[in-house]
């Protein structure tokens, strides 16, 4: 792309990369867009990885954990949500691990 004197720059994409503005805004917003889709990916990913971690030998009921862990996992999600579900809330992580500790498991992982 050629200046001329009496067509000024429109902005310093046009100097260095000799690019006309619409073709650079383009590239910017396809590169945007692909940060947003990695970084909600990344969250629901994260957010579904929640597993709290039992210690089975001294649990009451170790053959019942993994029963208790999707219902407490429902209970939790009644009580706060599928939003705080999908991103592993704080209070959606408290709540699960109360009611496994309720029903008698030692969980030994942090929030």
């Amino acid at each position: 792309m050629k200046l001329s004197k009496g067509n000024p720059p429109r902005s310093h994409h046009e100097i260095f990369l000799k690019q006309p503005r619409s073709e650079v805004d383009t590239k910017t917003k396809g590169r945007i867009k692909m940060k947003k889709i990695l970084i909600t990916s990344a969250l629901l990913v994260g957010g579904c990885a929640f597993n709290p971690i039992a210690d089975l030998r001294v649990s009451k009921e170790a053959n019942l954990y993994q029963r208790d862990l999707t219902e407490c996992r429902g209970l939790a999600e009644e009580a706060s949500g599928a939003f705080d579900r999908i991103y592993g809330t704080y209070a959606y992580k408290k709540m699960v691990m109360k009611c496994l500790s309720g029903r008698g498991h030692s969980i030994i992982n942090d929030i």
